[in-house]
């Protein structure tokens, strides 16, 4: 999981395991759903990620993300972990480009009243 441009993980807004299979439903992340990673190592790394630019999940192997494994998680090899997340910005940053923005465009209305107060005294 990784944010740049200065931007930390937020919150996590949904993780599971994306079968690739025709005849197998999406599992998402609800708390019946067979196939979402649940073990507490699993869900106290995601919570850890929050805050940070960069996280990296480790587990050893598809049983470690649940609490109770159930062989219809994995497809022979075929499913694939999904985590959505966001990414937010801090006040300060924000704060730093509003000024920029409002800065370029001052400028911009500048140049431009410039532009016709010359192009009026020039015809």
């Amino acid at each position: 999981m990784e944010c740049s441009d200065g931007l930390t993980i937020g919150k996590v807004l949904t993780y599971g395991v994306n079968m690739r299979e025709d005849n197998i439903a999406n599992c998402v992340a609800k708390k019946d759903a067979i196939c979402t990673p649940n073990s507490k190592a699993f869900t106290d790394s995601l919570s850890a990620s929050v805050g940070n630019d960069y996280h990296s999940l480790e587990f050893a192997d598809w049983h470690s993300l649940y609490a109770t494994p159930s062989s219809q998680c994995n497809e022979s090899g075929s499913s694939h972990l999904f985590i959505q997340y966001t990414c937010v910005q801090s006040e300060e940053t924000l704060a730093t480009k509003y000024n920029r923005m409002c800065l370029v465009s001052a400028t911009a209305i500048l140049i431009a009243f410039l532009f016709t107060i010359t192009i009026r005294y020039l015809f």
